[in-house]
């Protein structure tokens, strides 16, 4: 359902909308509730820029979306995250990871 929404609403209101960018958030958590980690990263990545571009980077709905993101991929598993990351991000991410939870000590 997540992705006919999209479906619909990607050919009503285009590519650059809000609604879009919900929709592709959720299906990036529902993606992630599936542990499906590959489909998840590109989904949320979508969102945030669609949320950036029309709604300002300070806009809650882009907070709530970025806050996904970060949330899913420094509370995922790591082998999972790692298998969906291109290897050349590995070592940021890994530093990113370990900064997160520092910050949570």
């Amino acid at each position: 359902l997540y992705q006919q929404a999209l479906e619909i609403w990607l050919e009503q209101l285009g590519e650059r909308h809000p609604s879009v960018a919900s929709s592709y958030n959720n299906l990036a958590y529902l993606y992630q509730s599936m542990g499906r980690y590959e489909e998840v990263i590109p989904n949320y990545q979508k969102a945030i820029n669609i949320a950036q571009q029309t709604l300002g980077e300070n806009h809650p709905n882009t907070v709530t979306i970025t806050r996904n993101y970060k949330l899913m991929l420094f509370e995922s598993p790591l082998e999972e995250i790692l298998k969906a990351l291109p290897e050349e991000m590995h070592k940021n991410y890994l530093e990113a990871r370990k900064d997160w939870e520092n910050q949570k000590q």
